[in-house]
């Protein structure tokens, strides 16, 4: 291994523990903003955006929703609320 390598992992080990918590609200709304580029879309065909179902949308943003409120609880019982 390397000298680059090692620097590249010893940045990316810093920023994941920096954002520790928060990964998981990062993930959440990733899902939701997946859902909602999803539905504008299918709203609005003819400006380029990926075209999803209305269902699969949904779909993806109850998920985000849940996944918030599972980084939420895992927040929670490490007591760093």
């Amino acid at each position: 291994m390397n000298l680059l390598h090692k620097l590249i992992a010893s940045a990316l080990g810093y920023f994941g523990k920096k954002l520790d918590g928060k990964k998981t609200y990062l993930g959440g709304a990733g899902l939701i903003l997946t859902g909602v580029v999803g539905l504008l879309g299918y709203v609005v065909p003819d400006q380029g955006l990926p075209q999803m179902e209305v269902e699969a949308c949904i779909g993806y943003i109850s998920g985000g929703l849940a996944v918030f409120g599972i980084g939420h609880k895992v927040q929670k019982s490490n007591g760093t609320e």
